[in-house]
This record gives C-alpha cells, sequence and structure tokens, in this order.
C-alpha cells in the first residue's frame, strides 16, 4: 500500500501517519490554523513550532477508547512552511567555517567509548541494546550503539533571540533499530525505577512513578503498544524480519524508558538541536548548507526511496539507519534530520526558556517535542531549527529514538 505527500491525505486516517489514538486531522483545521496549502505555505519566525492543532480540530473517526486524545501531530506532513531564516542557518557547507568551529571548541566526532574496550571489536563493551548483537549500522559497519561526543558550548537555539548554552555530552551516532529495541523488549520488567534517565545537570528530569501507568507492565503489553494503526509502515514485528530498520511507532514514555534501561536518557530539545546544527557552526541542516531537494544523498525524506514517483509512499522508503553517510553531521551522527523523528525530553512551550543554560523545559504541559524530519515529510521539514510536538501516549510511524549519554 502507498500514499501520497506533496497534499493533505483526506481518503487516509491521519493515524496512518501518527497512529497516535487521535482521529483524522481535518483538512480544513489544518488549512486554517497553518495556512499550509502546496504553494502558499508560510514562512514562520525562526523557531517557531508548524502549527499545533488541538484535539478540538480533529474530524470524525473516535479513537479507541484506550488511546489518548489530549493532543495530535503539531506537524501537518505534506505542504511544509519554509525554515527560518536565522542568522547562521542559511549555513556553511560541511567544509566551511573553521574559524567558527575553533572558536567553539567543536572538534573532530570522537567515539565515547566506554573503559576497557576491545582492539578490534566493535561491539566490545556495547550498552545492554547491543549486548551480544553482531549486526552492525552504517558505512562504517560499525556498532549500532555507537556513541559520539558533542563537545559543549553555546550556539542560537532556534532564532536570533534565543541563545543556549549545552555542555558536553555523548549522542548515539544512530537511530536506535528495530533489533536493539528488541532486547528491550526481551528484558523489560515493567517501568522504569523513579528518577531514571534523569540528565545529571536538571533536577527532577528523571522517571516519575506518575508516569507508570502510561507504559506497559509487562513485556507482552509492550509488545501491543508499539503499534500503529496502519501497520504497513510500521517497523516492529514479531520476528528479525525489519531488524536492521529504526523503531518506530513508540510513544514518548517508551523512548525514555528505552534510554535509561539502555544506559542513557533522551537528549533535552537544545541539546539535540546543537548536535543537529554543529554547535555555534549553526548549520541548515546537519550536513550543512547543501539543498537536498538536489540530491537524494543526504537524508532519507519525502518518500523518495523505494524507485516509484516521487510522493508515493511504501513500507520500503524507510532504510536502515546511517544509509546516508554524505548526510554527516558536524559531530559525526547520522540521520539527524530525516529516517525517523526524534523524541526530546522537553514539555513543549512556545517560548525557549530564556536565559538557556543546560535547559529543558520541565513544566508539565501537553504535549511532548520531537525533532528532524521524517521518512515521509517533504524536504521542507528537513532544516534543524523546526520544532514539532506531540501527545506523549502517541504512536507515530515517523517517530524513533536516539539516546543521548553523559560523559
Amino acid at each position: 500500500m502507498k500514499r501520497a505527500v506533496g497534499g493533505f491525505c483526506v481518503g487516509l486516517s491521519w493515524c496512518g501517519l501518527v497512529n497516535c489514538g487521535t482521529s483524522a486531522q481535518s483538512v480544513d483545521s489544518l488549512s486554517a490554523q497553518a495556512s499550509t496549502d502546496a504553494g502558499n505555505a508560510p514562512k514562520p519566525s525562526a523557531g517557531a513550532s508548524i502549527t499545533s492543532v488541538a484535539s478540538g480540530g480533529l474530524e470524525a473517526g473516535a479513537p479507541s477508547s484506550s488511546a489518548p486524545t489530549d493532543a495530535a501531530l503539531d506537524a501537518s506532513i505534506g505542504a511544509a512552511p519554509d525554515a527560518p531564516d536565522a542568522p547562521g542557518r542559511a549555513g556553511a557547507d560541511a567544509s566551511s567555517s573553521s574559524a567558527a568551529a575553533d572558536a567553539s571548541g567543536i572538534s573532530e566526532p570522537d567515539a565515547a567509548q566506554p573503559p576497557e574496550v576491545e582492539a578490534g571489536n566493535p561491539h566490545a563493551g556495547d550498552p545492554a541494546s547491543c549486548a551480544g548483537l553482531t549486526a552492525s549500522c552504517g558505512a562504517a559497519q560499525d556498532s549500532c550503539c555507537t556513541s559520539l561526543t558533542v563537545t559543549g558550548g553555546t550556539f542560537v537555539l532556534g532564532s536570533a533571540e534565543s541563545t543556549a548554552t549545552v555542555a558536553t555530552f555523548a549522542l548515539d551516532k544512530y537511530e536506535v533499530t528495530v533489533a536493539r529495541f528488541r532486547k528491550f523488549v526481551d528484558a523489560y520488567g515493567g517501568p522504569p525505577a523513579p528518577g531514571a534517565g534523569a540528565h545529571p545537570l536538571l533536577a527532577g528530569s528523571g522517571w516519575q512513578a506518575a508516569w507508570d501507568t502510561a507504559i506497559a507492565e509487562d513485556a507482552d503489553g509492550l509488545k501491543s503498544a508499539v503499534h500503529c494503526r496502519q501497520e504497513i509502515y510500521e517497523t516492529w514485528n514479531s520476528n528479525a524480519g525489519s531488524d536492521s530498520l529504526p523503531i518506530n511507532c513508540v510513544s514518548w514514555y517508551e523512548a525514555f524508558a528505552f534510554c535509561a534501561w539502555d544506559g542513557g536518557r533522551l537528549p533535552t530539545e537544545a541539546e539535540w538541536e546543537y548536535a543537529a546544527a554543529g554547535g555555534a557552526e549553526e548549520r541548515r541542516y546537519p550536513w550543512g548548507s547543501e539543498d537536498p531537494a538536489t540530491t537524494s544523498k543526504l537524508a532519507v525524506y519525502g518518500c523518495i526511496e523505494d524507485g516509484s514517483a516521487p510522493g508515493e509512499c511504501a513500507a520500503a522508503d524507510i532504510l536502515p539507519p546511517g544509509s546516508k553517510p554524505a548526510g554527516a553531521g558536524s559531530f559525526g551522527q547520522l540521520d539527524m534530520t530525516g529516517a525517523m523523528a526524534e523524541w526530546t525530553l522537553d514539555w513543549y512551550a512556545e517560548e525557549y526558556a530564556a536565559p538557556c543554560n543546560n535547559c529543558a523545559n520541565l513544566s508539565a504541559g501537553s504535549e511532548r517535542v520531537f525533532r528532524g524530519g521524517n521518512w515521509y515529510a517533504n524536504v521542507n521539514y528537513l532544516p534543524v531549527a523546526l520544532r514539532f510536538h506531540m501527545a506523549p501516549h502517541s504512536h507515530s510511524d515517523i517517530n524513533g529514538i536516539r539516546c543521548a549519554r553523559d560523559l
């Protein structure tokens, strides 16, 4: 089965895209709130989100009794706004601005290796999700759990009026694969312990006991939860046939729990953008300024990977992590935009914290932030300054996981 991109697919439930337990999203409500008709897309201010759509703007098609209904997908995939033109986001290309890199302390990507890594064995010392796995990721054929150092610094967060300082941390090179998530499912014994997965510089950022009811009690429940309504696009299955693909259809709670179990945590929104933009280089895209619309070598987006006409979507448009090595960011991470969008720690708020010094929005809201374009969305969703948000219970076939780690 395929679905069309480039306009709004009225005939297809938005739960084919969002699969979040909300009903189909009204084209009229999207047009009224977002003004994102094809060919007439607005250009938001830098750092602005792409339209929050309240549950009141949803079309008929009642959600299941067990599904959350507090919010819907923020991003109206199809005709999308242009990326913000924040200073610096016109982008230096990947080879530019060595002076800026020197000034910000950005260095060549370093693997955040655990102690006593066995020489010549890319899987030695791996986190729990890669223990015993022999499959490798990317053109480098290194461990799918490779984590790379992101040297901290200060940068423009989303707009020229918002600056943020981020401490040095590590961020996984690859998005979490189905094989890695399967290890989590096999080991799953219930919700994380209170405080697990906390950011070391943010008090109260760990798992909260109040969230226990938002995640499965056992492994069987978790297997049942990690599904999208339109199953053709979900990557999880009961056998190992899709193990090389990035996991999708995971809620924010499941993403948080996975990273905590794997010895990591979800990155803050500021950390995610800092890594994707190359820190003080403030790139428009992770790779620099090159327009991804002119080539398919930089990112997985727009349903262009299966050989069919652009915008004709199929499960084959989802590729294994690391399939676009030319799209690597300044710190070495791959698929930071395109492939799967990635959950971050923050609750969504229209304004960023100011000043932002290793900040995150921990004030409870109705939606969590996710970042990066995705395999389904068109090229306008790829700039790294764009923000998206949806209910944390949502299970979407565009959302996956990337974990941060402390050094």
